[in-house]
């Protein structure tokens, strides 16, 4: 019996012996999976990305998740002790794990058979947020056990409470305290009430019931019961108590504070962070600060708003949105129209409204927050019908026929204060405006709307810029011997293409010839004929190296006569840089968006240092390197000399400012409307533009300080304009940009250089004349001025074309291709 006894006793002694043996086992090797500790000592919480104006003003936040790291001296010692109260009276006690919730959690197994987390710690929490699955299974609640411990060996307490309160989720994307504070309160946690700490600490239990914006009554129940913890353990008086329960829940959703929106730019901006850093990057709390000023941003979005709502009002009123209820059925409550206009998203500046009650007269709307309104007759005479895109019907009689009670409708506001009906419009716009001297984007926009669209127009859209090419085409002739006085034939051309049974018969716009004209009159007038002149004179192969020099790419299929008329296609980002070496000298800029980044400390991460132009530098075209001007700026290749580009510059301020500005007499160039719209400055130049069947109009506009360029057309490329041009489409939207732009600055046209002389010449033949002699004063650069008194010499500088062949004396090269564009202006 004693030997029995004896062995039933070592029997299971070695069993005890084996499992603890089994459990170390386990232990060691669940322990040797398990992740660094250490790494919580320097862990970077993950926060979204802001992007700011060049003026400091926040205009967007890139991330899901809202987060605001804070250090633990920084929290308010009460909102720790609500925490504590609710999630872990025993926090300062315990070493990781509360032994009295564990056993919970154990009887609560025993008694459904279901495997329920029980009461976590704070740091068990912390060792689940940071290194484990949301599973429940006994494995990783081992593994939760094991961190934990090492968690509280190697963090202090404080250290534990700090990442716990920046790490857990609180709802509505809001990651930690901060977060949480300014999304349901609209404040920085030291401005929090004890109520509001409460309503905060009742929320890890389940963000998604006890939020105080969805679940108002359920929330306030929680807020409760944590401050009747907080009384229970001691941290809050009765009195204090009984203010915090009597105080209201009052909370709404507080996005950030956003001070200026403009989606286009940010969204290019982060995606240029993106292409230098990597994603990863935008989860960092960087701080992106961009080149563009807000009051310069919002000039360029209401221009384009008001440019593109006059080009819809001139082309007719395509009817309501949408009808929400008909004239048989029952409308619609105030409720239900509110609740629909809700949804809705914000498009440019148009506001949704419905329509409530049409008189003759008058539309009685409905708007967003329970606005009321009243659109006039002022504001909806204009409505005529739209037919097609070059037709429209009569103006119409009575508001009635325009609208009806129950439609969806958009309106906006005029310049007058005025409530305008308007619509959401087809067509698009871009705009791009540059700082020439070293690239910087000051103003860009992308389109009507980001919402209604996320294709960024002026950095993505490659569209054909009809005319707006020609000033490069006469800077190609100006580097081959021309010069502005130069004359050429301004008489029909018609060409055989090859394998063909018509020729091209390129047109001016309008179709007016008036033979021998001089190249400056011949681009401000826009003559389609002396351009495809000037590329035969010039030599295709020539004109397609200046064009690539200039930073164009021009394949193989553009390389023929057309291209003079703008058949190759381009950004008005890539067009605004090509005239940015017109501005500044002949040197190409690198444009660029981001000015610098700073890290979420405000230390400097990376800061921009861009080629610049240098207008007073001797010419070194061609250079193959950058190279400094002795002050430490890195300036950019200059790819035309100094005089070449002046002498464009100077041709297009014709263009803006007519003929009698440089003595050609009274005509007008393409361009007048920027003149009348600014006429107490003369510093600008221009060019307009308008492809085949008016599908692109642009205006490109520029002085020594700034270079922008509009387009305007419809994403569809088979979609015309109408009866538009550059003109009357694109123009107007520059100069409602420029106009208050330039307000504030001083007349700055383009650089004059030395090599930039002024010569009397004959009006008839463009040739040097005497002093005593009648004529004109010209521009030219030395070498280039004409040395002798000959009528239509030959020579580059004075090409005579035949009236019949269109063949110059010069050099040729044309591929005799039928053209895809032609331009009208």
């Amino acid at each position: 019996m004693f030997t029995f006894i004896r062995r039933t006793i070592w029997f299971f002694l070695l069993c005890i012996s084996l499992a603890v043996a089994a459990g170390c086992v386990f232990f060691l090797k669940m322990e040797s999976e398990l992740p660094d500790i250490n790494e919580l000592k320097n862990v970077e919480f993950e926060t979204p990305m802001h992007i700011y104006s060049s003026d400091g003003k926040l205009m967007f936040v890139f991330g899901q998740i809202k987060r605001e790291p804070i250090a633990i001296q920084d929290v308010p010692k009460m909102l720790i002790n609500a925490f504590v109260s609710i999630e872990d009276q025993r926090f300062y006690e315990h070493s990781g794990f509360d032994m009295v919730g564990i056993i919970r959690a154990a009887v609560e197994y025993a008694k459904t058979h279901q495997k329920k987390q029980g009461a976590s710690t704070i740091t068990q929490q912390v060792a689940k947020n940071f290194f484990l699955t949301r599973e429940r299974t006994f494995e990783r609640k081992i593994k939760e056990l094991i961190i934990s411990l090492k968690i509280e060996r190697e963090l202090t307490k404080d250290q534990i409470m700090e990442l716990y309160l920046n790490k857990i989720a609180l709802g509505h994307n809001s990651y930690g305290v901060v977060a949480a504070s300014k999304v349901y309160f609209g404040k920085e946690l030291g401005e929090l009430t004890l109520a509001e700490m409460a309503t905060l600490a009742g929320l890890p239990k389940a963000p998604s019931s006890y939020n105080p914006i969805s679940h108002p009554e359920k929330s306030k129940e929680r807020r409760n019961l944590v401050l009747s913890k907080m009384l229970q353990y001691g941290y809050i008086s009765r009195e204090e108590y009984n203010q915090a329960v009597d105080e209201p829940l009052i909370s709404s959703y507080h996005g950030p504070e956003i001070e200026f929106r403009s989606d286009y730019i940010a969204e290019m901006a982060r995606q240029r962070v993106i292409d230098r850093f990597g994603e990863a990057v935008t989860t960092k709390g960087i701080k992106v600060y961009t080149t563009v000023n807000s009051e310069v941003q919002k000039l360029a979005d209401d221009a384009v708003f008001k440019g593109i709502m006059e080009y819809d009002r001139r082309h007719g009123y395509r009817g309501a949105a949408k009808t929400l209820w008909n004239p048989k059925e029952e409308p619609w409550d105030e409720e239900k129209i509110q609740e629909h206009l809700k949804s809705l998203p914000k498009i440019s500046s148009l506001i949704p409204a419905v329509a409530t009650r049409v008189t003759d007269r008058e539309i009685e709307i409905s708007m967003k927050n329970n606005m009321r309104g009243v659109v006039t007759w002022e504001g909806i005479k204009w409505a005529a019908r739209f037919l097609t895109d070059r037709r429209v019907t009569g103006l119409p009689r009575s508001a009635k026929e325009v609208a009806k009670a129950g439609q969806l409708i958009y309106v906006y506001t005029d310049d007058k204060g005025v409530l305008q009906l308007g619509q959401i419009p087809a067509v698009q716009s871009a705009l791009v405006s540059l700082d020439p001297q070293n690239g910087a984007i000051r103003a860009m926009v992308g389109g009507f709307s980001f919402a209604q669209s996320k294709f960024n127009r002026a950095e993505q859209a490659k569209r054909q810029p009809g005319s707006n090419i020609k000033p490069f085409i006469y800077s190609a002739a100006i580097e081959h011997g021309y010069t502005p006085s130069s004359i050429i034939m301004d008489v029909p051309i018609g060409s055989w293409e090859s394998g063909k049974s018509h020729k091209w018969h390129p047109k001016n716009s309008p179709n007016v010839y008036d033979g021998p004209i001089t190249m400056r009159e011949a681009l401000a007038k826009s003559k389609n004929v002396v351009a495809v002149r000037l590329l035969r004179g010039t030599g295709l192969k020539n004109v397609v190296a200046h064009l690539e020099k200039l930073g164009f790419s021009v394949p193989k299929m553009y390389q023929n006569d057309p291209l003079a008329l703008g058949t190759l296609e381009m950004t008005p980002l890539e067009l605004a840089r090509g005239y940015a070496a017109i501005s500044n000298g002949g040197f190409l800029i690198h444009p660029y968006i981001v000015q610098r980044i700073e890290d979420d400390s405000g230390n400097l991460l990376y800061e921009a240092n861009p080629v610049i132009a240098c207008t007073t530098c001797e010419d070194h075209v061609m250079d193959p390197q950058a190279y400094s001007d002795g002050h430490g700026h890195r300036i950019a290749r200059q790819v035309i000399s100094h005089a070449n580009a002046f002498l464009i510059s100077d041709m297009m301020h014709t263009g803006i400012y007519g003929g009698a500005d440089r003595g050609l007499g009274g005509f007008n160039g393409t361009g007048w409307r920027t003149a009348k719209a600014m006429p107490n400055r003369k510093d600008f130049s221009g060019k307009t533009g308008t492809t085949n069947n008016s599908k692109d109009c642009w205006f490109t506009g520029l002085n020594g300080d700034v270079v922008t360029s509009v387009w305007i057309g419809f994403d569809n490329h088979a979609r015309s304009l109408g009866r538009e041009a550059g003109a009357t489409a694109a123009q107007p939207i520059w100069n409602y940009f420029m106009v208050p732009y330039m307000k504030n600055f001083p007349e700055n046209p383009v650089y004059k250089p030395d090599t930039v002389i002024t010569h009397k010449v004959s009006r008839a033949t463009g040739l040097f004349v005497g002093d005593g002699a009648a004529g004109r004063n010209e521009f030219f650069e030395i070498g280039t001025n004409p040395a002798d008194h000959s009528a239509f010499t030959g020579g580059a500088s004075n090409s005579y074309f035949n009236y019949g062949s269109g063949k110059s004396s010069g050099s040729e090269s044309s591929g005799n291709t039928v053209p895809t564009a032609s331009d009208l202006f």
